[in-house]
């Protein structure tokens, strides 16, 4: 930045591979990170002293865990697609009421959907390909939602009478 600070690290598909340095999530302006496409040993752990963080973009780095990412409060922007991620997403997951736009298909998550009704601010949503069960919510209070794919999975269920009910419906919605 101008400041003589680094505010953002672009290394997506260089062939990084290994574990990151922890020092990258200290680097206190640092808002944006994209690891993509790299065979990385990622982990989310000191990610609450990246206190600025706002965009993570993950995918295709073989992540297998959120396990910490949760303390990334500020956090607008997640991408955690085409990863290595099995079992229930962390209860957790619905702290990070910032969100704005989540991509965590092609995953093999399983369980219900997490909780979304806390992310008022959430725009877009990818859950597709991964081995979600259950009821399909009704996003009610997430009125800014304009894309929701949760294409091939294995929800059940009828579609509530709620579902989108407070989307804005004069915009155009995917």
């Amino acid at each position: 930045s101008n400041g003589g600070s680094v505010d953002a690290i672009d290394l997506g598909s260089n062939n990084v591979v290994e574990t990151p340095p922890k020092e990258l999530l200290e680097l206190e302006n640092l808002t944006y990170l994209s690891l993509y496409s790299n065979p990385l040993k990622y982990s989310f752990d000191g990610i609450r002293r990246a206190k600025q963080i706002d965009s993570l973009f993950l995918a295709s780095t073989g992540l297998r865990s959120l396990k910490g990412m949760c303390r990334a409060h500020n956090l607008v922007d997640l991408y955690i697609r085409f990863n290595n991620m099995k079992g229930k997403v962390p209860d957790e997951f619905s702290n990070l009421v910032n969100l704005e736009s989540i991509s965590m298909s092609d995953n093999s998550f399983t369980g219900e959907l997490p909780s979304f009704s806390r992310m008022y601010r959430l725009k877009s949503l990818r859950a597709a390909s991964n081995h979600f069960v259950g009821e399909l919510p009704s996003f009610e209070d997430n009125y800014r939602l304009k894309t929701i794919d949760l294409s091939d999975n294995k929800l059940s269920g009828s579609i509530s009478p709620t579902f989108l009910e407070s989307v804005d419906t004069s915009e155009t919605l995917y």
